[in-house]
């Protein structure tokens, strides 16, 4: 692999799966600022959130994305969690390292990938059965439509709605290949 490559998108769009598949292939590090700010926090990122504290979390996500894209190895596969591109500075420091690529998925895909995960502090309370499907449904487009424009911003886009991991990754690969034509030229 020539250049960095960040995947963006919403929780549950397939950024980590498709991150570790695509260095794996490439032969490229894989980074997922979610697990490395947990480790930086020494503690879980839910966790984190359940405490209030937010505002902590986005400063320690900051604090991984600049020294990731300034201080590790390029290139590299980078999964960014799922609210990073839509703060400015993290934005401008990733958009500096290279192409970014969205993972665009439908509400209601999302819906079907999420509904039963414990582990997406956003949506837990809704995802852990006290929340009806309306419910869910209704905060996964609101949080969608709200970063929409930020993810927009990407250099490329992918959807991945209705196609399998393998399919996905192999849209993902041919993108790749263009972005490498692109940099030859």
């Amino acid at each position: 692999m020539r250049v960095t490559i960040t995947l963006v998108g919403f929780s549950g769009c397939g950024k980590s799966t498709l991150g570790a598949l695509l260095a794996r292939k490439k032969r490229a590090p894989f980074f997922d600022t979610d697990v490395l700010v947990a480790q930086r926090a020494g503690r879980a990122i839910p966790e984190i959130l359940r405490q209030g504290r937010e505002r902590r979390f986005r400063q320690l996500e900051w604090e991984v994305i600049r020294n990731l894209y300034r201080t590790t190895v390029s290139p590299k596969v980078v999964a960014l969690g799922g609210g990073a591109f839509v703060e400015e500075r993290n934005r401008r420091v990733v958009c500096e390292a290279g192409p970014v690529v969205y993972l665009s998925c439908s509400v209601r895909e999302l819906y079907r990938r999420l509904r039963h995960a414990t582990d997406r502090p956003l949506l837990a309370s809704v995802a852990d059965g006290r929340g009806a499907k309306s419910e869910l449904l209704s905060r996964i487009s609101g949080m969608l439509a709200a970063r929409r424009a930020a993810y927009e911003r990407a250099d490329y886009r992918l959807s991945v709605t209705a196609r399998s991991v393998r399919e996905s990754l192999e849209e993902l690969m041919r993108i790749v290949e263009e972005i490498h034509a692109n940099c030859a030229r």
